[in-house]
């Protein structure tokens, strides 16, 4: 379960550093996306399948969204192009969002809902 989200979150990272590099745009940033991308691949690698390890992926994915934050603000301070700069605030969004997100509760809810 906590796979297949590092695996979309690194394909579309990939996605920007490739076409960040290809139109030209600020290889810095393309360079800190596919980092973020090879980070999100090793993670889904390496993860444990135990829903016990939840804390665990709450802090890869709390620790990626922090790196991708600051590659955002230096790419807004630095003038890069809006698009890549704004994606990769989009991804870094919804680690966020995934790493505050649904924790599974210890024991079953009442009534099994």
């Amino acid at each position: 379960m906590t796979r297949t989200p590092a695996i979309v979150i690194g394909s579309f990272l990939a996605a920007l550093s490739i076409a960040g590099l290809a139109l030209h745009a600020n290889g810095w940033l393309a360079a800190l996306d596919g980092a973020g991308a090879v980070t999100a691949f090793l993670f889904a690698w390496l993860s444990p399948r135990a829903a016990a390890a939840h804390g665990a992926c709450s802090c890869v994915y709390l620790a990626l969204s922090m790196g991708l934050l600051v590659a955002w603000v230096l790419g807004m301070g630095s003038r890069a192009e809006g698009w890549l700069s704004w994606s990769t605030f989009a991804v870094a969004a919804v680690l966020a969002l995934m790493a505050f997100g649904d924790h599974p509760s210890e024991s079953p809810r009442p009534g099994g809902v």
